[in-house]
């Protein structure tokens, strides 16, 4: 009798671990989320379509929004003169950047 109380509470014991183990997934960290920079020529018209092509899917993918955080930094290709002791720029894609 104790024999078959004994086989009965391994059963139960190991179906309890068994069920523990198959409905309890394990823990991972949420990642770390890279930080990416693009330095944007305001007024380019590739560097406004890579935003509005890749990065917009990229962005607009849930998952990917944990991934990455994106800085996007817009400046001008310019050129610099030096005219009379003053600085004057001339922008690469005129006069809108």
């Amino acid at each position: 009798m104790l024999k078959d109380q004994n086989k009965i509470f391994s059963f139960i014991m190991l179906f309890i671990l068994i069920s523990c183990y198959v409905t309890v997934p394990p823990s991972r960290p949420p990642p770390i989320p890279t930080e990416v920079n693009i330095y944007m020529q305001s007024a380019c018209p590739h560097t406004i379509d890579f935003i509005i092509g890749p990065v917009k899917k990229f962005l607009s993918d849930d998952p990917n929004k944990t991934l990455a955080v994106i800085n996007i930094i817009p400046y001008g290709n310019t050129e610099e003169y030096k005219i009379q002791g003053k600085y004057e720029f001339e922008c690469k894609n005129g006069i809108k950047e």
